[in-house]
């Protein structure tokens, strides 16, 4: 990376965006972009599972907070 690139991602914040721009990409890979469920119990449900798939591919990753008192 040239030092103009590394300069401009810091002033913009490109780094801090980058993490949350690629979470709601796989979001919308997984559950597709526009659910055709009909009824609000198939709509619940209809985005439940992606939920959970979603989460399962993300929880290795994901740190793990205690709070000492």
């Amino acid at each position: 990376m040239t030092p103009t690139v590394t300069a401009w991602q810091k002033s913009s914040g490109y780094n801090v965006r980058a993490p949350v721009k690629a979470f709601f990409s796989r979001w919308k890979r997984v559950i597709g972009n526009d659910r055709r469920l009909r009824t609000e119990n198939r709509r619940n449900t209809g985005i439940a599972i992606p939920v959970r798939v979603l989460n399962y591919m993300l929880d290795p990753g994901r740190s793990s907070f205690v709070r000492i008192a």
